[in-house]
């Protein structure tokens, strides 16, 4: 494993799936369920020096569709994000 900078994580998930709409609809038996891409994977990178958490993330999610039918495509994506957490009090973050 690698070894990070004190402070420095790392973190990743993965999903592969196959939904598959089981209706005796035939215009929708065997098509992909809406809104669910089969590959879905995230990489985290965050740095903490307390009480401050900065973080970056990149998520990849293919292709998926709107409708049951099927013919309302989403391209596959990137999207990336970044923030920060300040904790306030043992209790409360912002």
């Amino acid at each position: 494993a690698a070894a990070f900078p004190a402070g420095f994580r790392a973190t990743a998930n993965a999903t592969f799936q196959r939904t598959e709409d089981l209706s005796p609809s035939p215009s929708r038996h065997g098509n992909d369920l809406p809104g669910q891409p089969r590959t879905d994977v995230v990489g985290r990178v965050e740095w903490r020096e307390a009480p401050v958490t900065l973080f970056t993330e990149v998520e990849y999610l293919g292709k998926n569709f709107l409708d049951p039918a099927n013919l309302q495509e989403v391209s596959d994506r990137f999207l990336v994000a970044a923030g920060f957490k300040l904790r306030v009090t043992d209790r409360k973050s912002v």
